[in-house]
Order: C-alpha cells, then sequence, then structure tokens
C-alpha cells in the first residue's frame, strides 16, 4: 500500500446548531482508496473530515475542482447533514488545514459571504430520510452512488 503522507483536516460549520443531528463518527472508503478511509465527525453546528492521502491536492483545488476525493467527500457530507436536518442552516465557515509530518504545511478558511449556499431555503425539510439508508451514500458502492 503507498503510504499517505498528508493529513487533510475539512470543518465547514453552519450558521445555526442543528438538533436534529446527533453526534457521531463514520468512516467511509473514498474512490481508489485501496482500503484506507476518511473519517466524518457530525455535530449539531458542523462537521469534519479527516483525510489522509499520498499526494497533495494543490492549494484551491479541494473547493473547486469535483474530480478530487476530497470535494467529494465534503459533499457526502453535505448530503447527509442536509438531509437529516429538519431546517437547512446556511454554512458559515470551511477550514482546511494540511499537515506533513506534524508540519502545518497549508491553512485554507472561507467564510460564508464567498460560499454558494447549496440549499437557499428558508422552509423546513419536508422529507423524512431513514438515517440507516443515507449512511449508504458513504460506501463507495452502486448503491451509495445511486443514493449519493
Amino acid at each position: 500500500m503507498t503510504k499517505r503522507h498528508y493529513f487533510y483536516c475539512i470543518k465547514v460549520v453552519f450558521d445555526i446548531s442543528n438538533k436534529d443531528i446527533s453526534s457521531e463518527s463514520i468512516e467511509a472508503e473514498y474512490l481508489n482508496s485501496k482500503g484506507y478511509k476518511d473519517k466524518f465527525i457530525f455535530n449539531k453546528k458542523s462537521f469534519a473530515i479527516h483525510a489522509y492521502r499520498s499526494k497533495i491536492i494543490p492549494e484551491g483545488l479541494i473547493l473547486t475542482n469535483s474530480s478530487n476525493s476530497i470535494n467529494k467527500q465534503i459533499l457526502k457530507g453535505l448530503l447527509y447533514y442536509y438531509s437529516l436536518a429538519k431546517k437547512f442552516p446556511k454554512i458559515k465557515t470551511i477550514s482546511i488545514i494540511r499537515n506533513k509530518t506534524n508540519e502545518h504545511d497549508y491553512i485554507y478558511k472561507i467564510n460564508h459571504s464567498y460560499i454558494i449556499q447549496p440549499i437557499i431555503s428558508k422552509n423546513i425539510n419536508i422529507f423524512c430520510f431513514n438515517k440507516n439508508i443515507i449512511k449508504e451514500l458513504f460506501n463507495e458502492s452502486e448503491r451509495g452512488n445511486f443514493i449519493e
């Protein structure tokens, strides 16, 4: 297995706390992960992704290039959070920290005025999703891709 030298911590913070989201941790593979998994940590007001990668993802491409695996993981986290929430909070900040061998190699933070909100609605979520079925989107499988 190729060593994963670069640690990425991505944190998405919402503008309001959401009581419908319980604190939990989910491990998920990503496309071509070769058995490696990313860790998603969900809370009432945020979620974080801890990911190791073998190569550097150039600055700025994590959020703008939809073909990289971390961008896809962020989308999965957003889908999961929004599918369980009764209200759709706005994203307040997204921060990305990249470490290489215990050093901060890259720190990036974007605030709400520069974020295109994925859902703009003052309405409540009228859909009711089964949490166990929604968790399937974290699996790199045909069913997971279908749910995504």
